[in-house]
């Protein structure tokens, strides 16, 4: 079942091994954060709920975007289903839509199936509609060398068809080569991985309690010294100035990137000291 849904960002996890792009384009995230500020509404994402988990599997730049505006909450297409269920949406993910995809992306695609034991089993038909790429695509990358090293899942047998018909075919023999330096795998994944994006940590800055109590205090704060104003006092004037310039600042801060904990504590010491100061003058007046 699917639904549309506004949801945490905070509640969304991203380190299932949803991404399956070789790397995050950067001026991309701040062309969506530049937009998401001005009002606009992107489409939603696509997440797996497994009952306790929101997976992403489809708009990780719009999931950034969102984390780089200041946004605490993203619209969503949720759809029930696990981790592996969103690995495998991913791997299609913008194969008609969204940023083109380049042919790493393409590559990091087809080998998180082929490195699967499950789904290397598959057919190379379905794999490359899983993956949204031709037929032959997928066959290269099978016959490539490199994907039959250490730590690679590699069946001895994948279903083929051809021709309508669909049969077993031993695949012991076939994609090997003379050993190749082991060192050109790693820096390619060394490479690779330089050009991912740094993860926002998902615990950082306030929760959404520690904001809304800031929040509910600068409002109680305003009512309060609403009602002790019966008379020009310059005293009582003053401070109330002096709030609404706090209160100003705590909006200022919501708007940004959730806040920083230190700073929404200190306006939050602010206000009960004001309010101390406004108790000691009413009690002198």
């Amino acid at each position: 079942m699917e639904k549309i849904d506004t949801i945490l960002l905070d509640t969304i996890r991203i380190d299932g091994g949803t991404q399956s792009r070789a790397a995050l384009n950067e001026a991309t995230i701040g062309e969506y954060a530049e937009a998401i500020r001005g009002g606009v509404d992107l489409p939603p994402i696509i997440t797996f709920f497994d009952g306790a988990n929101y997976w992403l599997a489809d708009g990780f730049h719009r999931y950034h975007a969102h984390k780089a505006a200041g946004a605490m909450e993203i619209m969503a297409e949720v759809r029930n289903g696990l981790c592996r269920d969103a690995v495998l949406y991913s791997v299609g993910a913008n194969a008609s839509h969204g940023l083109r995809r380049t042919n790493e992306d393409k590559h990091r695609a087809v080998k998180t199936l082929l490195g699967d034991a499950e789904w290397a089993a598959w057919s190379q038909e379905k794999i490359a509609k899983a993956c949204g790429v031709s037929t032959g695509f997928v066959s290269k990358l099978v016959n490539e060398p490199s994907l039959h090293g250490e730590g690679m899942s590699k069946p001895a047998t994948r279903t083929v068809e051809r021709n309508g018909k669909v049969y077993e075919q031993n695949t012991a023999n076939i994609g090997k080569a003379k050993p190749v330096d082991e060192q050109v795998p790693q820096s390619i994944e060394i490479k690779q991985s330089a050009t991912l994006p740094e993860v926002v940590p998902e615990n950082f800055g306030p929760s959404p309690e520690e904001i809304a109590f800031a929040v509910r205090a600068e409002a109680e704060q305003m009512d309060y010294i609403k009602s002790l104003l019966a008379s020009d006092d310059d005293p009582l004037a003053k401070t109330l100035a002096e709030l609404k310039q706090k209160g100003l600042e705590i909006s200022a801060l919501r708007s940004q990137n959730a806040g920083h904990q230190n700073t929404i504590n200190d306006q939050i010491r602010m206000i009960k000291s004001l309010r101390s100061k406004l108790e000691k003058l009413e009690r002198a007046a």
